[in-house]
């Protein structure tokens, strides 16, 4: 129950909310008759309420200020979140553009201030408009660009995959390759520079909000834009990222199930998987070399001791990695999907794509881990180069893959087939040092190259 000096008191403080309106009509009257901007809105932030919202709005509707004026009243308005302000800004923009100039300044005015505080529903309503015409579509961005010098304010209400359409958009509007150079000299920031902090500032956004709906965005843009070879790295960037918001430190059972087994892995990123694998073949190593040797399994049976050709190897290393990894259980809370490369001709690839898939409680993907196993036999004529020129530089710098395993399979008999391919002058040990060295080398340009031999 309100007692006497309560209702003194709001009495009081409505008549000075009454009085400030009053004055701050006054004032912006004043500054749109002798000014362009309305000087006196970036005094009234400490004092906003819902009365002050309402006045704004009112005087936006009644029509008589300047262009400029009105966008200064828009733009507070729609920072503070105000629906009504941004249906009032929307009902102002159409195409085609007005002929009369103060109203399509209104128009443009609005577009930007709705475009600088944009929420995803505001998107389906201006995002058409940009892309039925795009010379509308780049003013009111490069103006955007213009007023939030810092990129600080648009973008940070979309969702990912409207912030992945503005940026398509962006590059194919002002592709990076038409940016300024300016080698760290001084320089004056003019209007391209400001598209250049827009357009990093909406990837920065996606990279750091580590999602996985980013993740999802990023392969996306990285695919409409095929040239921004740099994208793949930042993809991985947001993958850690994501990984890290999303860790879940294994239950207790899990670390029993991890002590009591040294065949148990517990699989978090791509080091870790490539590490399962090289594990796993080298048991498989062990059963071709073992006291029943699975060796004569990749050797024809024929007089001539011809060995079965690359495709024939990795799908033998292929169906050895589903039994071992999945049939027996040997990677926890994840799922291991693998699968052969695909080629326009037979024979072209040997790669093996080694995926670690974790589900969410609906059964849908929720991350994935992923490694590439390019497959050689020791007689082809290009294994002390194709670990660069097709593993690292075709498989991974093409894919959103960033860890590697480079599989030579050395096929050695004294009775080999004159008529096919002979095995490489060098010994296996010799060969063992020139890949396991260049392996080394490679991987200072991905996370990690391995090599099995």
């Amino acid at each position: 129950m309100s007692t006497e000096n309560d209702l003194g008191r709001d009495c009081g403080l409505n008549r000075r909310r009454m009085e400030l309106i009053q004055v701050l009509d006054i004032l912006i009257d004043k500054d749109n008759t002798e000014l362009n901007n309305i000087l006196v809105i970036n005094r009234i932030a400490d004092c906003w309420d819902a009365n002050l919202a309402t006045y704004l709005m009112e005087k936006l509707k009644e029509g008589k200020l300047k262009p400029k004026c009105m966008a200064d009243l828009l733009e507070i308005l729609l920072d503070h979140g105000d629906d009504n302000a941004s249906d009032f800004a929307k009902s102002l923009i159409g195409l085609p553009l007005p002929t009369d100039e103060d109203e399509r300044l209104r128009t443009i005015f609005s577009a930007t201030a709705l475009l600088l505080y944009i929420s995803d529903s505001d998107w389906k309503f201006l995002w058409p408009i940009m892309q039925q015409d795009e010379k509308f579509g780049r003013e009111i961005v490069e103006r955007v660009a213009q007023k939030d010098y810092r990129s600080s304010s648009i973008g940070q209400q979309l969702n990912e995959e409207h912030l992945a359409f503005l940026y398509v958009w962006l590059q194919h509007q002002y592709p990076s390759a038409e940016d300024p150079i300016h080698d760290g000299d001084a320089y004056f920031v003019g209007p391209r520079d400001n598209i250049v902090n827009l357009r990093n500032s909406i990837i920065n956004q996606l990279k750091n909000r580590g999602t996985y709906d980013a993740c999802e965005a990023i392969k996306w843009i990285s695919k409409e834009l095929p040239d921004e070879d740099w994208l793949k790295w930042t993809l991985y960037e947001t993958e850690i990222i994501f990984r890290q918001k999303t860790y879940k430190p294994p239950s207790p059972d899990t670390i029993i199930k991890l002590a009591k087994s040294h065949n148990i892995y517990l699989v978090q990123n791509g080091e870790q998987l490539l590490n399962v694998l090289i594990d796993s073949l080298k048991r498989l190593q062990q059963k071709l070399q073992g006291e029943t040797p699975r060796a004569i399994d990749l050797w024809n049976e024929n007089d001539e001791y011809s060995h079965k050709d690359e495709n024939r190897f990795s799908d033998y290393i292929k169906s050895h990695l589903e039994e071992d990894l999945n049939q027996k259980g040997i990677v926890i809370n994840r799922e291991v999907e693998i699968r052969r490369g695909e080629g326009s001709t037979p024979g072209e690839r040997t790669d093996i794509h080694v995926d670690a898939v974790l589900n969410n409680p609906k059964g849908t993907k929720f991350d994935i881990i992923k490694t590439v196993i390019e497959v050689k036999g020791c007689w082809h004529k290009e294994i002390l180069t194709a670990m660069e020129t097709q593993l690292l530089n075709r498989y991974l710098k093409e894919s959103d893959c960033r860890h590697g395993l480079y599989l030579v399979g050395w096929f050695y008999c004294k009775k080999w087939d004159p008529r096919g391919r002979m095995a490489r002058k060098e010994g296996i040990d010799e060969l063992r040092k020139q890949l396991d060295s260049q392996a080394d080398l490679l991987s200072t340009h991905i996370p990690q190259v391995g090599f099995l031999l």
